[in-house]
């Protein structure tokens, strides 16, 4: 097995739990191996899973331009391989994801009115997370009780189906809009929420990616000793100090 191309596809498999455990040291090493079965492969499939799972990675260490330049590199490969819609989809998502941390609104808003939205009430995954990502985008642009309005249908549904990690993903989302109008109540009754999902599966990087607006609100209902797995929080604020998305004032702390 550990000679065959199925191991490239544990490697990727492993480094993405471990990405979401954010342990990126770990992580970033089972991707990088498998990088390498993907490439004496020559599966352009496994390629473009590896290489989206390398680019998630960097991503969460808020590596922007090396993110893109993955995503740059998978994109041409694309171009002379049949690459699946699984993995092009998920690029293209992580593509509009950076445009939105560096600000750039215009080539997201268009990426949104280049497609078109279908409110049939069956969504794949795939509708799915181009949904959040329209919902996203409403939030950046200005738009935010239309962005919340998305979210509500949204979480219903992924609740009602299960999907966890959706709902985790939404939550977050949604707490920032909320905080960006100043409810705070409702933000944190929404991180609360997702604290509750994420705990029993020990997920950290998640809340990492949402930026340092979901630090402060933990930081809050740690303050306020709210009635939450005070633990696992402070693990996960460790994590963003780790990546630098805030910094304490304690230098101790920071030497180490």
């Amino acid at each position: 097995l550990s000679q065959s191309p199925m191991m490239g596809w544990l490697y990727i498999s492993w480094g993405d739990v471990l990405r979401d455990l954010n342990n990126i040291t770990g992580a970033l090493s089972y991707i990088q191996q498998g990088i390498e079965f993907s490439e004496q492969s020559n599966d352009a499939a496994m390629i473009g899973s590896s290489h989206l799972s390398l680019g998630r990675i960097l991503f969460i260490k808020d590596d922007l331009a090396g993110a893109e330049a993955v995503i740059e590199k998978m994109e041409n490969l694309a171009q002379k391989s049949d690459m699946p819609l699984y993995v092009v989809d998920p690029l293209e998502a992580l593509k509009v994801r950076i445009w939105l941390q560096k600000g750039n609104l215009k080539p997201a808003v268009q990426w949104m009115q280049d497609r078109e939205v279908r409110e049939n009430g069956k969504y794949t995954l795939l509708q799915e997370s181009k949904q959040i990502l329209f919902s996203r985008i409403l939030f950046a642009h200005g738009e935010v009780a239309e962005s919340l309005e998305w979210f509500q249908k949204l979480i219903k549904i992924a609740e009602a189906d299960g999907r966890n990690i959706s709902v985790i993903e939404m939550l977050l989302v949604q707490a920032n809009a909320l905080k960006s109008k100043g409810d705070i109540k409702a933000a944190i009754s929404s991180v609360k929420k997702a604290i509750s999902l994420a705990n029993p599966g020990g997920f950290i990087s998640i809340f990492v990616e949402e930026g340092p607006s979901i630090a402060e609100l933990l930081q809050i209902m740690l303050d306020e000793n709210a009635d939450i797995p005070r633990a696992y929080v402070k693990k996960i604020l460790s994590a963003f100090r780790l990546t630098k998305l805030i910094q304490t004032d304690d230098s101790i702390v920071e030497r180490l």
